[in-house]
């Protein structure tokens, strides 16, 4: 009881101040442009970063698992790209799924396999987008030993 009248006087005593007393903030979004220095755009599609081209091709993969399975996602996986090779323009790259059992793996696989040629498609477009050359991405389901 005693904090919701603390809360009715402090309303009532914010209310009640005079149109001066609220600071001069203006619009924050311009002031903060305003005092940027000019330059050329420094952050483009070619980035860098600390991560492992395996760790970073699994994510991928592991991220159009999550697109094409939804509200049936086992939440206990894993993708580990275990082999990686550029013949001339092309990249092959070799992943496993690990899942905790065999109901898992099944969701994930499909019938006759449509899901995780969804997967596949949908994570091949995104690494050839990134890296702009022709990628064969193999995956394979299994259960883990953990």
């Amino acid at each position: 009881m005693g904090a919701l009248l603390l809360c009715i006087a402090g309303i009532w005593s914010w209310n009640r101040l005079e149109f001066e007393a609220y600071p001069d903030v203006g619009d924050p979004e311009v002031s903060i442009v305003s005092k940027l220095p000019e330059g050329n755009f420094e952050n483009s599609i070619n980035f860098e970063t600390n991560i492992s081209k395996d760790v970073f091709f699994s994510e991928l993969t592991r991220e159009a698992v999550f697109k094409y399975l939804n509200q049936e996602l086992p939440y206990q996986i894993y993708v580990k790209t275990y082999k990686f090779e550029k013949e001339n323009r092309n990249y092959k790259i070799y992943q496993y799924i690990y899942v905790k059992n065999n109901n898992h793996k099944k969701i994930i696989l499909g019938k006759n396999g449509s899901v995780i040629k969804k997967i596949g498609i949908a994570a091949r477009k995104e690494i050839e987008k990134l890296f702009k050359h022709k990628v064969s991405l193999f995956l394979d389901v299994q259960t883990s030993k953990q």
